[in-house]
């Protein structure tokens, strides 16, 4: 079917059916915005739709159309163009890119898009589809730095990949997301995946208990939450999630320790925190983190914690060291000495 331009009434306009408007509701603030456009200019054009039974489906523009919809508008001038689903989902990603690139969930909602397209093609794929296939196929995806290894995902997939393997897991909802721009929700994915990563590895070494590997990841799951609510609220900003994400792990399982059987997995916090400690401690963000920590000190019984607690301690004592040995480097006296040899030269 050749394209044709024709008014369409609006309640024909039905979205993309990879749009999940139930899991991704509108965004009032963008349509609030886009009615106050059209008041003062009129809709835009370049609405495309594809015929469907007594109804037309638009792969995008979904809160333009809401917009029209909201300001009275009954007809709306539109492309109508014969589409198949590979183009629809294609075409809603690439537009989602453009326009909401800063947007984390309506990504999240392009990539989900994605694997349930996957199905309905493929019942393999339907089980377990590969993250690069479907970054590939979404125009997600960017050159290995060192052009060794062709293309891998780009920050929005990475992101997407990660938040979805946390949802379909129960460890985060997507409302915990809602707020946070692509680059924060890589950061915070990936600080909690991480996490549990070093949990199960340690949970295989020390054979423990699948309650108290359960306990841990709840525990790293809650910090994720709390770190989330703290990006939104403009508290922490986004080269901070990861040490918040550790620290705040770190400082629930101590907690939970006094009312509950002590877990011997704080040391898989610790690993994390200590990292964090050998790159910063330069402000009074990471000396607050702290002083949470050791408000729970009390609640630690396992040698085990312990030994942890004594490399976070040992890797400030570096920092102290690394401190104290730039501040010997800068004394007044050794500039004043320098200065003495210049002149006399």
């Amino acid at each position: 079917m050749d394209a044709f331009i024709t008014n369409i009434a609006i309640e024909k306009l039905k979205p993309n059916p990879y749009r999940n408007l139930e899991t991704y509701p509108w965004n009032e603030a963008k349509i609030a915005d886009l009615q106050r456009s059209y008041a003062e200019v009129g809709m835009w054009e370049g609405v495309i739709a594809r015929p469907v039974g007594d109804h037309f489906e638009i792969p995008f523009a979904h809160h333009r159309v809401e917009a029209a919809r909201r300001n009275g508008v009954k007809e709306i001038p539109t492309i109508v163009r014969s589409l198949t689903n590979e183009q629809m989902i294609r075409m809603m990603a690439h537009e989602n890119s453009e326009d909401y690139s800063t947007d984390f969930v309506v990504q999240l909602n392009t990539w989900e898009g994605g694997i349930q397209y996957f199905g309905e093609i493929s019942q393999e794929l339907a089980k377990k589809p590969e993250p690069l296939e479907i970054a590939r196929f979404l125009g997600m995806t960017r050159l290995d730095d060192k052009g060794k290894q062709g293309d891998r995902l780009d920050v929005a997939a990475e992101a997407c990949n990660a938040a979805h393997a946390l949802i379909q897991s129960g460890h985060l909802s997507r409302s915990d997301l809602i707020g946070l721009n692509v680059s924060a929700a890589r950061e915070l994915t990936q600080a909690i995946l991480s996490q549990m990563q070093l949990v199960d590895k340690l949970a295989q070494i020390q054979k423990a208990p699948a309650s108290s590997v359960a306990k841990a990841k709840g525990y790293v799951a809650t910090a994720g939450k709390h770190a989330a609510e703290g990006v939104r609220k403009g508290e922490v900003p986004t080269k901070r999630i990861r040490m918040e994400v550790s620290a705040n792990a770190f400082s629930n399982a101590a907690k939970a320790a006094k009312d509950d059987k002590p877990l011997p997995l704080l040391t898989a916090f610790a690993d994390a925190l200590c990292r964090h400690l050998s790159k910063t401690l330069t402000d009074d963000y990471a000396a607050e983190k702290l002083g949470e920590i050791a408000k729970a000190l009390s609640s630690i019984t396992l040698e085990d914690d312990h030994a942890a607690l004594r490399r976070v301690q040992f890797e400030l004592g570096e920092i102290g060291k690394r401190a104290d040995r730039w501040a010997k480097r800068i004394t007044p006296d050794k500039v004043t000495s320098l200065k003495a040899l210049e002149d006399k030269s």
